[in-house]
């Protein structure tokens, strides 16, 4: 009985030692994916955003092209339009180089950068010095958007809210 005993324990020990030095080993392939798969989630082609996609080897492939209202790009020897908007620069880039090697490149080499975001815009209207549209391309406090815009319009009555960084109403006050 003791024996038994003594062969069951070590048997289980075995067992578990397995299983945890193989739950731990991973392949360097494993790790590597993970982490392209990380950095794809930066940031998503978005409409309207200018992309630049160059083929290596093949420098009249490589173009500068503008995310259509669609959301889709248009490129020289590609007989239709690919989705390009949602996705990461990397997502796009393979399937561009899969769609070149079905028709023209052995084994394409294709690299896709945002050149510009013009896909996130915010609005400054009212009394300031130039009203219009701006591109963001970074988080913005509300001054920074004002002196962008061209700060307060000089004819307009002075402002009953005043604004800093911490807060967008700091004070508000009517006049009399």
């Amino acid at each position: 009985m003791r024996n038994f005993i003594t062969t069951l324990s070590v048997t289980v020990l075995a067992l578990f030692s397995f299983v945890g030095i193989s739950a731990q080993t991973s392949t360097p392939s494993d790790v590597t994916v993970a982490a392209m798969e990380k950095d794809d989630d930066r940031y998503r082609i978005g409409f309207q955003d200018v992309l630049e996609v160059r083929v290596f080897k093949h420098a009249e492939l490589s173009q500068r092209v503008s995310v259509s209202p669609n959301g889709t790009i248009t490129l020289f020897r590609l007989d239709k339009p690919v989705v390009a908007v949602c996705k990461s620069e990397s997502e796009l880039a393979r399937e561009l180089a899969a769609a070149f090697k079905a028709k023209f490149i052995r084994d394409p080499e294709v690299t896709v950068s945002v050149a510009e975001q013009r896909s996130q815009s915010i609005g400054v209207m009212g009394a300031v010095g130039k009203p219009d549209y701006f591109f963001v391309r970074r988080r913005f406090h509300l001054l920074e958007m004002l002196a962008m815009a061209g700060g307060p319009n000089k004819e307009s009555e002075p402002p009953d809210r005043f604004a800093d960084r911490q807060h967008v109403e700091v004070q508000t006050g009517r006049r009399t």
